[in-house]
């Protein structure tokens, strides 16, 4: 079984700059509660950053997924739901890749019938095991 999930560095500096962005919005708040007055860098730092960790925080919830590829099936688990996929229900797979600065970003896309799966080798662990078992067991599906 290949288990392919987020790699704990993104989520670890996603975490911290949540965790920043609310830390500001506090002493933005603290600072108005304190003072009694709004301060143009308390507007900053209540609305901007307070919106901002709020927003970044939930595209997190929203994009985190595990998959679990196995004996023809793909599972995609996200924190809300649990979806099973058909190696034979895919209409098509590719590989992206884009060199940038000094590393190579490679994206691989799965298109299923209902839904459309990225995983890239950046974001997500076991990328090539991934690469390796779709060019294996679903190599007529591979769109260059």
């Amino acid at each position: 079984m290949i288990t392919s999930r987020p790699k704990p560095t993104a989520l670890f500096s996603l975490s911290m700059f949540i965790a920043i962005s609310l830390f500001l919005a506090y002493l933005g708040i603290n600072n108005v509660v304190e003072s009694g007055q709004w301060y143009w860098y308390s507007y900053i730092a209540v609305y901007f950053f307070g919106s901002l960790a709020f927003i970044i925080s939930i595209r997190v919830l929203i994009k985190f997924k595990v998959l679990y590829i196995s004996k023809g099936y793909v599972d995609l688990w996200r924190p809300l739901s649990r979806r099973r996929y058909q190696l034979r229900e895919m209409e098509y797979w590719k590989e992206t890749t884009v060199k940038t600065g000094r590393t190579l970003y490679k994206e691989l896309e799965m298109n299923f019938l209902k839904k459309k799966i990225k995983i890239s080798n950046q974001e997500n662990t076991s990328y090539n095991e991934v690469f390796n078992y779709l060019r294996n067991k679903a190599g007529k599906k591979y769109v260059s």
